[in-house]
């Protein structure tokens, strides 16, 4: 009986640990500017499903809020269409839209098993419409 419950009691623990190390921990981020910290937080503290996050070099990022890659995928498509760009193709983790004569190429990249990260490249003027 006492060998029943020492087990039970390691697996809680550990249950517990591993619950804890999971809320307490990001993982690591391609942006350098911000911490995971504050990128949870940036996302956890706002009612929209598109959270801007930062701007590193000559991109923006984005972070959309969905478990799925493919409902991810969607929301940015109708983001972008809703400031004038088409959706075009999807290749590989990028969406191509164009509008007029211009294209830009978003990449995602699935950040923790809830939120995708978006770069959304600055010199093709999309800062202006999706800012």
């Amino acid at each position: 009986m006492r060998k029943i419950v020492l087990v039970a009691a390691m697996l809680s623990l550990s249950i517990s640990l591993f619950a804890i190390y999971e809320r307490m921990v990001q993982p690591p981020l391609p942006i350098k500017n911000i911490s995971p910290q504050e990128v949870a937080e940036r996302i956890t503290g706002s009612p929209s499903p598109i959270v801007y996050l930062t701007e590193e070099e000559s991109y923006l990022w984005y972070a959309v809020k969905e478990k799925r890659t493919d409902h991810a995928d969607q929301r940015i498509e109708e983001f972008m269409e809703s400031h004038g760009w088409m959706f075009t193709e999807k290749m590989g983790s990028g969406l191509i839209f164009s509008r007029d004569s211009q294209e830009v190429i978003l990449t995602t990249q699935k950040w923790t098993k809830n939120y995708t990260l978006v770069k959304v490249p600055k010199e093709s003027s999309a800062e202006e419409e999706t800012s």
